[in-house]
């Protein structure tokens, strides 16, 4: 696993043509690439866990088409190591790898066949662009493994999950865009569900689903990459800074993470072919102090400060 991280303070010009802080990003870009080997047990793994839970999953699910392909792919290759391996192959061991390493992280939860049914519920190809429960609840088991890897104490429950601080619980609601025609509705219920669960919380908004169908994202180096990602959270709050402001300005929402993942192919590197994402937190100035104090928390735990 590699993981950049950068942070960057956002500036306005007032009235007057000073710059005053308009918010603030923090961001992190993680990239993965495994053996075949290793997907082959992820996939067992996963596999095993729908078993031990009772949870049923049937040959034609998303879960086990990607499965199946994994463990059949680490075959072919460890009898004849110059077996035939499409781009497609290749892209859909990354797909399983993504779904298996998120889905195994929560094997002690109580709640672990409520995900899992889930899971089963609607589509999970990661390159087709079609809304389900099933991505809904892969965004949240993607990202608690994300906050647990960031080293922040975290928990599945209302409103999705929750960052265990010292002196307070912080909820995050976890949503994904299908549509630019909905984030101020998709903002609306985030912020419903904080305020009915908790004092303080935050919104994570997952973009993947905004890139085209059917693509990958091809680039000269891992920096390009990352720009490219960078790039695509950026328009979209520059877009949207309207729909942020009015929905955390209140102060209830203490800030955004905003977060969009990729299936990469980068030639000339090696790894050649990767998951990666790009994430950043953004921020208003003048939140309460308490609420100041644990987005500060949750911006240098990101930032692996402290």
């Amino acid at each position: 696993m590699k993981i950049e991280r950068q942070t960057e303070i956002l500036y306005d010009k007032s009235h007057a043509g000073v710059l005053v802080p308009s918010g603030s990003t923090s961001e992190l870009t993680a990239s993965s690439s495994h053996g075949y080997l290793e997907s082959k047990e992820l996939a067992l793994a996963l596999i095993e866990q729908f078993r031990r839970n009772s949870v049923k999953l049937h040959s034609a699910s998303d879960i086990m088409r990607l499965a199946t392909k994994a463990i059949a792919l680490s075959d072919a290759l460890f009898c004849d190591p110059v077996a035939t391996c499409t781009d497609l192959d290749r892209f859909e061991v990354l797909q399983l790898r993504r779904i298996a390493s998120a889905t195994v992280s929560i094997s002690g939860s109580p709640r672990v066949s409520e995900y899992l049914r889930d899971l089963r519920n609607g589509s999970l190809d990661l390159l087709e662009r079609k809304q389900s429960k099933a991505k809904d609840t892969l965004w949240e088991l993607e990202l608690q493994a994300l906050l647990r890897g960031w080293g922040m104490s975290v928990e599945l429950g209302e409103p999705d999950l929750i960052l265990c601080f010292a002196s307070a619980r912080v909820g995050v609601s976890c949503k994904k865009i299908y549509s630019v025609e909905n984030v101020e509705k998709v903002l609306s219920r985030a912020v419903k569900q904080i305020a009915a669960t908790c004092d303080f919380g935050i919104v994570a908004i997952n973009l993947d689903d905004l890139i085209p169908s059917r693509q990958i994202l091809r680039a000269e180096s891992t920096k390009a990459m990352a720009n490219v990602l960078a790039t695509c959270n950026a328009e979209f709050v520059q877009a949207h800074e309207r729909h942020l402001r009015k929905y955390l300005e209140p102060g209830r929402a203490i800030c955004a993470l905003i977060s969009t993942a990729a299936l990469v192919d980068i030639p000339n590197e090696s790894p050649r072919y990767l998951n990666a994402r790009q994430s950043f937190v953004w921020t208003i100035p003048g939140l309460p102090v308490e609420a100041a104090h644990f987005v500060r928390r949750f911006r240098d735990a990101i930032n692996g400060v402290g």
